[in-house]
């Protein structure tokens, strides 16, 4: 290439940069910008180009990112050119820096505007979004962090993805990160997501940072109360391969957004974030100022969501409108150099929330979230002390009476009363009120270095309470003479103010026994014990007595290994043990309207309080590698579980659709997750995952439920004779496949993605529990974002490109007469900016 086609692709170039920073918000516009500016750029026009955009000296490590880029692709002998400068318009000063300073590394430019400490370092480099790969997402991590992921079946996902990826709650951002593998999801509402970690549900699951539980389990979930923005990191364990985190087969750990400090002193900044989805005209717009010194500092947030009926792909309306406002805050203070305490408040409004196919809305909802944590670092009996307390509350009402509801759900109306000789037509009337709290406190302490030899030890507390009112009627009755009642009501169908109480103690042990050898330990020992107020009907203590206190003794270990064989292999290892106890809901629910099973909404649960806690031991196998162009990784598990709670499915004995939870002696999981990602070129990268669980009831004939014990000792459960069958709620075969075309340099400031997320059919399923087989399906999605300048950040995208008609397994499905059934959103139109100043 002479000197005058430089000069004249150059000023091309240029006159290509500005095009991108203005940007539009239509999407063909600004996919094909993207993607011509990708491919057209060459390595003189990157370094003018990063002139533009951010300071000198990131242009100097940019550069130097592509010479090391260059040696590693090609290895051609234009390197001594490049570095003397021939046919480069590096300046003459950059040249010499990157003679003398090599190996230095890459600096590169991040979302917020200034350094914090490594206190409150939240992860910024756009180098792992849309990675399947952990690589790039844990070096991003504290050590301790770190730590703490260095499990079998553990995944990390960075907060800064659901910028990009335009995610709403905690649980929406985990389904749609490749970084995720196992973890399977049911859209309940666009603000409101469910996650099955390997076919784990509610009770053999817990969501950590300040452990949240659902307050009513078909409406809220562990992790909808949690904007996505405000998270730093998600770390999803999908094993009993901790012991921090209380009784559970797998675990859920939130790291919210600490308040910055900063080392060059007091700084204050703001960031602005607003979104729209055209699927269901969806706006989100965030607000949050933070600053601070070396010392202390301060984060202030406030979210506004409102959406209204989404489309699917055959045009059907499904009633999921929805009006959401959150206040984040967090304060920090270090009372010296080694101590260091942090503070989060949260408040979560939500209103005229509705959840197609459910059997009620929600018309309000308030969660309240406090936390306290205090970290000291050079204590005089050990190396490290951590103390953490917590309080979180949440309260919400709602009905059936929407007419979205009613349009989604006709069975709620033209509804039969028979006063013989005379037939009356009324509507059911519904209403729900829940108040669930949870609260407690862990202390731990740590001696040695987590990176290398650690033991440690602590002790914690978890008490929980939960209050669930139902009341229903059949009300607007016509057709019958005069004299006879206008509404039928029906007794209370509550959770009757349960409690549960868990204190435990536990340790942890990691060893590094050589350069390739990592091991580690741990274990724990809990008390539970449970309570409730009467019920109302008496029924479930018509079948197991006046007492319906319980007590459980629960305990855990595991032990796992990580090898490195050769430079790029790691092998990993794992087994462990783990019970759970029964859930509040599985214990006592008075017969209330929760579908513990989601395809199934109109179905009562009937409590068991003769549940004993269940067991489960898991083996984990893992294998990856991590090589310059190529970085990829399979893992298997099994598991057996003793006692798996399952229902009994009491359709046939008098009492409508109602589930009642029963032991099964023997139950088992099976499956694994594989994902691979390989740079073509340094421009492109194809990826693909994939998520495999098969769950088997081995016994299901040699029990039943303590209601149909009570009315039919002989009977079967679920009216069935069968003596294994597939577990309930187990996602199908899935995967992710895609390509990316993305800037060339370590921290890529704008990227392309095309991926294709297809579903396999599911017919391994509980017939006895009227679970319904699902087809599968192929969704197209596409995204991008451009860092336009270090300050501002732009997305852009379509999910459900090719307008898809599709149904999840786990949504609501058709049942005559009074379920039409739950669809996914047809094509959906993104865009979005992040601005910080």
């Amino acid at each position: 290439m002479n000197l005058e086609q430089s000069d004249r692709q150059l000023q091309s170039s240029r006159r290509g940069e500005v095009e991108m920073t203005t940007w539009t918000l239509r999407f063909c516009q600004g996919m094909l910008a993207l993607a011509f500016f990708g491919l057209w750029e060459t390595h003189d026009v990157r370094g003018s180009e990063t002139k533009d955009l951010f300071e000198e000296e990131s242009e100097v490590v940019f550069v130097a990112g592509e010479f090391s880029a260059a040696v590693e692709s090609s290895g051609d002998q234009r390197i001594d050119s490049f570095l003397d400068g021939s046919g480069s318009i590096l300046p003459a000063m950059a040249r010499m820096r990157l003679k003398q300073q090599p190996d230095q590394p890459a600096i590169a430019p991040t979302i917020e505007q200034a350094e914090p400490t490594s206190l409150s370092l939240a992860s910024t480099r756009l180098s792992s979004v849309f990675s399947a790969s952990q690589a790039s997402i844990v070096n991003q991590l504290s050590a301790e962090r770190m730590a703490e992921g260095i499990r079998p079946g553990s995944d990390f996902v960075l907060g800064i993805e659901s910028t990009i990826l335009s995610t709403t709650d905690a649980g929406n951002l985990i389904s749609k990160s490749n970084a995720v593998l196992g973890v399977s999801t049911e859209q309940r509402t666009p603000i409101v997501t469910y996650n099955v970690a390997r076919g784990r549900h509610i009770g053999q699951q817990s969501g950590s940072g300040s452990y949240w539980f659902a307050a009513r389990q078909d409406l809220d979930t562990l992790m909808s109360k949690i904007d996505s923005r405000i998270v730093d990191n998600f770390l999803v364990i999908q094993g009993p391969y901790s012991s921090l985190y209380g009784p559970g087969y797998a675990f859920f750990d939130v790291e919210l957004l600490k308040a910055p400090r900063y080392k060059q002193g007091y700084q204050s900044h703001g960031r602005t974030s607003l979104d729209w989805k055209h699927n269901g005209d969806q706006w989100y717009g965030r607000e949050t100022l933070y600053g601070g010194s070396n010392n202390w500092g301060y984060r202030v947030g406030y979210g506004h969501r409102t959406g209204n009926d989404y489309q699917t792909g055959d045009s059907l309306e499904m009633p999921s409108s929805y009006k959401s406002r959150d206040w984040d805050i967090a304060l920090g203070w270090d009372p010296s150099s080694h101590e260091h305490i942090d503070f989060w408040a949260l408040r979560l409004d939500q209103t005229d929330v509705e959840f197609p196919g459910q059997i009620y809305d929600m018309r309000y909802l308030v969660t309240d979230a406090y936390k306290v944590e205090y970290v000291n670092d050079c204590v005089s009996f050990s190396d490290e002390l951590e103390a953490e307390v917590w309080y979180n509350r949440t309260r919400f009402e709602g009905d059936n009476m929407g007419a979205g509801k009613r349009r989604q759900i006709p069975g709620l109306g033209g509804i039969n009363v028979d006063f013989s000789p005379f037939i009356g037509v009324g509507d059911f009337v519904g209403t729900t009120d829940v108040d669930a709290m949870s609260t407690g406190y862990s202390v731990a302490t740590t001696w040695g270095c987590q990176k290398c030899d650690y033991l440690k030890v602590g002790t914690d507390l978890r008490f929980l309470k939960q209050r669930l009112n139902e009341y229903n009627s059949i009300g607007n009755i016509v057709g019958l003479p005069p004299g006879f009642p206008p509404q039928i009501d029906f007794a209370n169908n509550p959770i009757a103010n349960a409690r549960s109480s868990n204190p435990g103690i536990y340790f942890e042990r990691g060893r590094a026994v050589s350069s390739c050898w990592n091991l580690k330990m741990g274990g724990r020992m809990d008390a539970v014990a449970t309570d409730s107020d009467p019920t109302q009907s008496q029924q479930i203590e018509n079948s197991v007595g006046q007492d319906l206190s319980r007590d459980f003794l629960l305990y855990s270990g595991y032990l796992t290994a990580d090898r490195k064989v050769g430079s790029h292999w790691t092998l990993d290892l794992g087994a462990g043990y783990a019970k759970r106890p029964p859930t509040l809901t599985e214990l006592y629910a008075d017969n209330p309207f929760i579908a513990v099973l989601p395809q199934l909404v109109v179905s009562r649960v009937i409590g068991n309080p003769d549940l004993e806690a269940s067991g489960m031991w898991q083996m984990d196998v893992g294998l990856t590698a991590n090589y310059s162009r190529l970085r990829t990784g399979a893992r298997g598990f099994y598991a057996f579980i003793e006692d798996y709670i399952t229902y009994d499915f009491l359709d046939d004995i008098g009492f409508g659709t109602s589930f009642n939870p029963v032991n099964t002696t023997l139950a088992t999981l099976v499956g694994g997750e594989l994902y691979g990602e390989y740079d073509f070129g340094c421009r492109w990268t194809g990826f693909t995952t994939l998520n495999y669980v098969e769950g088997l009831d081995r016994t299901r004939d040699n029990s039943i439920g303590n209601i149909r014990q009570s009315v039919t000792p002989l009977g079967a459960r679920s009216g069935s004779l069968a003596t294994e069958e597939s577990l309930a709620v187990i996602a199908p075969l899935n995967g992710r496949a895609g390509l990316r075309c993305h800037d060339a340099c370590p921290n890529p400031r704008w990227a392309v993605e095309l991926a294709a997320d297809w579903t396999n059919d599911q017919d391994k399923i509980a017939t006895s529990l009227a679970e319904l087989e699902t087809p599968g399906y192929v969704i197209y999605d596409i995204r991008a974002y451009r860092q336009v300048s270090k300050n501002l950040l732009m997305t852009v995208g379509v999910e459900n490109l090719f307008d898809r008609f599709y149904q999840q397994h786990f949504d609501p499905h058709f049942n005559p007469g009074a379920n039409l059934g739950v669809f996914q959103p047809g094509r959906t139109f993104y865009t979005g900016i992040d601005w910080t100043y």
